[in-house]
């Protein structure tokens, strides 16, 4: 009787139709950064689904939730989710789903993979940059120590016409005005706003280093991207170039998209086990950067690399400011 029911049960559990199943998920996620997938399993049969589900994911995407057990109605549907999160950029392909379908008494068990591809996009962790625009929506960019300050009297860019006050140069007086006026009028400057920013990302071995669940290249990655919001918010454009085993070179851009130009040209640059070449990145850099600009030097060398850092930064500073972070 027990051989007849468990031959019985699995004649039944192999001519079921199997249920179909879908996949809910955002196509673009921020690295290390929790994500919810959700499936669906459609039953089109007149019996009960019973058993367990596993989501395939590639070996680098950490998931809670996995397996999970399933129960679907009669001609109905249920859903299920899990929580995931990547720890590395660039494209990754989600694979099958496993079933496991157990018969009514329990004595069989039938094992289904359903293939349903779909490829995510592992960005860098833009979610800080839309918490750091809800500050800048609401004026409270100051909670991060970005302070925008006014330096009048500098710069080369006019601002406004005034009162002439004791001690201003005569070259900034404004004749025309003042003959207008019947007094002395003097003009106002402010530092130019149309400015350039360029981050020069290191992509030697010594960026592979992990801190936490990330790499020393994917904290600054985030850094560099938080940095270049805030410059682009202020009008300024932002370009990136990369060294160390990477050829990468994006040209300085402003306006609301150059931030998602920027993102989508960065999202599957590593670090690689070569060492940065700073000196050959920084003659590049002259070649294809002609006008002025701040360029912001994002390493992690050490004190053997001082020599050619050194060499470099006299490179760069024939033309642009610079800054080592």
């Amino acid at each position: 009787m027990l051989a007849m029911a468990l031959l019985v049960e699995g004649v039944w559990l192999a001519r079921r139709p199997a249920p179909t199943i879908s996949r809910e998920c955002a196509l673009v996620w921020p690295i290390g950064r929790w994500q919810t997938v959700r499936l669906r399993l459609d039953n089109p049969t007149s019996w009960a689904v019973v058993g367990a589900v596993f989501d395939h994911v590639p070996g680098d995407v950490e998931t809670l939730g996995l397996p999970q057990d399933l129960r679907v109605p009669p001609n109905g549907w249920a859903t299920l989710q899990y929580r995931a999160r990547a720890l590395e950029r660039g494209p990754r392909a989600l694979g099958p789903v496993s079933l496991r379908l157990i018969g009514p008494l329990g004595l069989f068990e039938r094992m289904l993979i359903l293939p349903l591809p779909e490829r995510v996009k592992v960005y860098p962790d833009f979610r800080e940059v839309g918490s750091v625009a809800l500050l800048a929506r609401d004026d409270r960019l100051g909670l991060l120590g970005v302070h925008t300050q006014r330096r009048r009297g500098s710069g080369t860019e006019f601002y406004q016409l005034r009162e002439h006050q004791r001690g201003d140069s005569p070259r900034l007086i404004d004749w025309k005005a003042s003959a207008r006026r019947a007094q002395l009028i003097a003009k106002e400057h402010r530092d130019e706003q149309d400015q350039q920013l360029l981050l020069l990302m290191d992509c030697g071995h010594r960026m592979r280093a992990r801190d936490g669940l990330l790499s020393h290249f994917d904290r600054a990655l985030n850094a560099a991207l938080l940095l270049a919001y805030v410059a682009l918010r202020q009008g300024d454009s932002v370009g990136l170039i990369a060294t160390g085993g990477q050829d990468r070179w994006i040209a300085p851009k402003k306006g609301p998209a150059a931030l998602g130009a920027l993102l989508r040209g960065v999202y599957d640059l590593h670090s690689t086990a070569s060492p940065p070449d700073l000196l050959q990145a920084t003659r590049r850099l002259l070649t294809l950067q002609r006008r002025r600009a701040l360029v912001v030097v994002m390493t992690n060398l050490r004190a053997e690399d001082e020599g050619e850092l050194l060499l470099a930064l006299r490179l760069l500073r024939q033309r642009h400011l610079v800054l080592v972070a």
